[in-house]
């Protein structure tokens, strides 16, 4: 069990969530907006969709490849809701990666993918 700032998250749900995480953006690496998609929940989906595959196309047409790192473990934020931190290395320096995440019928799903300071 990984326990981050005080909420404790299961092993398996743990892993569950780095591998939609990583699976997200490892479909960006591959220039594909729909596998990339796939990993996201239904309704942010429609609110992000245009985004996300305007920002694959940039990153398909500068052929470049991120490179994502663990920040911090995945942690439970509410029943069934989780978050991570991840540290984006890009052509241009590094970015920090908040992402936010819902079980939903047994499966995570990316809710929210932002920059932040």
């Amino acid at each position: 069990m990984v326990i981050s700032a005080g909420r404790a998250i299961d092993d398996e749900d743990a892993d569950a969530v780095r591998k939609v995480a990583f699976g997200y953006w490892a479909a960006f690496n591959a220039y594909d907006p729909d596998k990339a998609l796939s990993y996201v929940e239904a309704e942010y989906r429609r609110q992000c969709d245009e985004t996300v595959r305007h920002h694959i196309g940039l990153v398909e047409s500068f052929r470049v490849k991120l490179g994502l790192t663990e920040e911090a473990p995945p942690a439970m934020t509410g029943p069934d809701e989780g978050e991570m931190y991840l540290t984006m290395k890009e052509p241009l320096g590094a970015r920090r990666i908040h992402m936010a995440f819902r079980k939903i019928g047994g499966e995570w799903m990316i809710t929210l993918t932002e920059q932040v300071e």
